[in-house]
């Protein structure tokens, strides 16, 4: 099996407007191909809308065309923050990723998130005083 053609925003952002330019491309190379290598290595920022852009679009591209997706990440940029939000534990089956980030990182970042589901925030708000805290640290 041969490596799939990278797809890559053309922009170094994706947000609520970039993104309707980007997924359109990934759904038509599914459309002609069992095989989807989706390149965020260059992205500077992602915004939430935009991630869960990508992670419905790739269900959505695995149940319709019965393809399978490579993700190209990088530990720079805006992948980096990637693994806290959730993501790559979001990710559906038949997506797989490039061995970016080391198991150690994943697995303590797995055990911060817990068993929530959801994506987290850069700081988890539990009290008050954690509010005081981060006004004080900055």
């Amino acid at each position: 099996m041969h490596s799939p053609v990278l797809i890559k925003p053309n922009t170094t952002d994706l947000n609520v407007i970039t993104i309707d330019k980007f997924l359109p491309l990934l759904v038509q190379q599914a459309s002609s191909t069992s095989q989807i290598g989706i390149d965020l290595r260059e992205l500077r920022y992602i915004d939430l809308f935009s991630a869960i852009g990508i992670l419905l679009t790739c269900d959505n591209l695995i149940d319709t065309y019965g393809c399978r997706i490579h993700l190209e990440l990088s530990e720079d940029g805006a992948c980096n923050f990637l693994p806290h939000m959730g993501f790559l534990a979001a990710l559906p089956a038949g997506v797989d990723t490039s061995d970016t980030f080391s198991p150690a990182r994943l697995q303590w970042e797995e055990a911060l998130r817990g068993d929530d589901a959801k994506f987290l925030e850069l700081t988890a708000l539990t009290s008050q005083d954690v509010v005081k805290l981060e006004i004080k640290w900055h």
